[in-house]
């Protein structure tokens, strides 16, 4: 978020003010919502953990020092509530819901890294709405195979969208260890999609 105002929404909730931090909620919930969402895949458990992220910000407001951007350091308390979820629940929920979850009509641009596949193969595939829905599922599938850290790696990445440096930082590994992740990722990724293809 761009806002001039934020470091200044920043500074009053530090001091406790509950309707400063508001607003800070009011601009990130949707991104710290949808980050969480891209990992546990279920709308109900991403409300909940959205919710406690929030709250643990709140709590932990005073050790934010402007090191990196506010998103940076609320993706870092939300990823470690979502593994801490993830140890709880010992990943039993993984596979429930898929992790796509913008495919309403009413959303602006492309949801996920596949749309440039898809849109090279709209003109060639009449039926490409269903084609398009396997391809995504098999996509799922491959990444739900990934180890952990480099399933955070690539979700961060390519669903996110974060540059590398904000990767890494969310992560707190080096910008270096987030690069070979993300190329293991991508490479078990192929070779796993490959697989699925050659059987069909």
């Amino acid at each position: 978020m761009e806002e001039p105002e934020e470091g200044r929404w920043i500074a009053l909730a530090r001091e406790g003010d509950a309707a400063a931090f508001g607003r800070l909620i009011t601009a990130y919930q949707r991104k710290v919502y949808g980050f969480v969402l891209g990992f546990v895949r279920r709308e109900d458990v991403a409300d909940e953990l959205t919710q406690e992220a929030f709250l643990r910000a709140w709590k932990a407001l005073h050790a934010f020092r402007g090191e990196s951007a506010f998103q940076t350091w609320l993706f870092q308390i939300s990823i470690n509530i979502v593994r801490d979820w993830g140890r709880r629940q010992k990943w039993r929920a993984l596979r429930e819901i898929p992790l796509f979850w913008r495919e309403r009509e009413d959303e602006e641009g492309p949801a996920d890294p596949m749309d440039r596949l898809e849109d090279k193969s709209a003109e060639a595939s009449p039926g490409r709405g269903a084609e398009s829905l396997d391809l995504k599922r098999r996509l799922e599938a491959a990444v739900d195979r990934l180890p952990a850290r480099e399933r955070e790696v690539f979700v961060l990445r390519h669903y996110q969208n974060l540059h590398l440096a904000d990767v890494a930082r969310t992560l707190n590994v080096a910008e270096g260890t987030v690069k070979a992740h993300l190329f293991h990722a991508l490479s078990k990724l192929r070779k796993l999609l490959e697989r699925e293809f050659h059987e069909l």
